[in-house]
């Protein structure tokens, strides 16, 4: 087991056929060395963001969290 912490590594162990990596679809684009790999189940995965408590209460972070939050429902 290759533990790769950033998805650049990912991608370049993947790309050399160390094995299969779960890689966010923007970071691979058109990359002709890899190819998609279609689940049979749906990936569950806790996500967090973060916020300095100073600054929750600002409109255009309150936004961009909205955002965020919408992006994975």
């Amino acid at each position: 087991m290759l533990e790769a912490k950033t998805v650049e590594l990912q991608i370049r162990a993947a790309e050399t056929g160390v094995g299969i990596a779960l890689l966010p679809s923007f970071a691979v684009g058109a990359n002709s060395r890899l190819c998609r790999v279609e689940l049979s189940a749906p990936l569950e995965v806790d996500v967090w963001l973060g916020v300095h408590e100073d600054l929750r209460a600002v409109a255009s972070i309150q936004a961009a969290m909205n955002y965020v939050e919408s992006c994975y429902r």
